[in-house]
């Protein structure tokens, strides 16, 4: 069973999707209210430009994370730590913060590492866990947010491919472009099994906060 270190059942999940050339970093805002099954809400999308610095990423994060309108709220930071994300999460913790990291493999169990703070996560996992959270209409997306279009048409296109060289996890936006649903993908993974489990005891009276989740957060 996950042992997360907290569960607040009402937060806002930062998930970074950390961009390998040629894809640039995204990171989804979503907000997590009331008991399972919880709702959710895309509150914040935001895509870097290519190139971008990794510190200056780092660096953004962390000013969103501060903005009073994200710090009046329980937070939880979440990096995607394939790849190149490893240092990335290091750069984090340097800065203050404390994230969970998500590596994506291509098995079929989930596993956390040395009941640390890190988890290895299946892609087929990861897009079964949207899709189930979609079909549910469990989540909202802020039709104001610039890159609400562009999220849409990736997940649309959601699927897990089997080829030779292994899975491939694919969306339908043109280029085949994966950044913003692979963020919003691992935030909602995230909610659902780290944030989403409850005490031993049963006792779920400490988040028992319900309702709409705001749309767009206003940062």
């Amino acid at each position: 069973m996950i042992s997360p270190r907290r569960r607040p059942l009402k937060a806002l999940i930062l998930s970074l999707d950390v961009g390998q050339s040629p894809a640039p970093s995204a990171l989804a805002v979503i907000e997590r209210t009331g008991n399972p099954p919880a709702i959710y809400g895309v509150t914040y999308l935001r895509r870097w430009e290519l190139g971008s610095r990794y510190q200056q990423v780092v660096a953004d994060v962390k000013e969103i994370w501060n903005n009073p309108a994200v710090a009046q709220h329980r937070r939880e930071l979440v990096v995607d730590k394939t790849g190149v994300g490893r240092p990335i999460v290091e750069l984090f913790e340097d800065a203050g913060l404390e994230p969970w990291g998500i590596t994506v493999t291509g098995g079929f169990e989930v596993t956390q590492v040395n009941k640390a703070a890190e988890f290895h996560v299946p892609r087929r996992v990861l897009i079964s866990t949207v899709q189930v959270v979609l079909q549910g209409q469990r989540v909202r997306i802020a039709d104001t947010l610039s890159e609400a279009a562009q999220l849409q048409q990736e997940l649309l296109g959601l699927k897990l491919k089997v080829t030779p060289e292994g899975e491939q996890f694919e969306a339908g936006a043109p280029g085949g472009r994966d950044d913003l649903v692979m963020a919003v993908a691992d935030g909602l993974w995230f909610g659902e099994y780290v944030l989403g489990e409850i005490d031993a005891d049963g006792d779920r009276r400490a988040g028992e906060e319900s309702g709409k989740p705001d749309l767009p957060l206003r940062i």
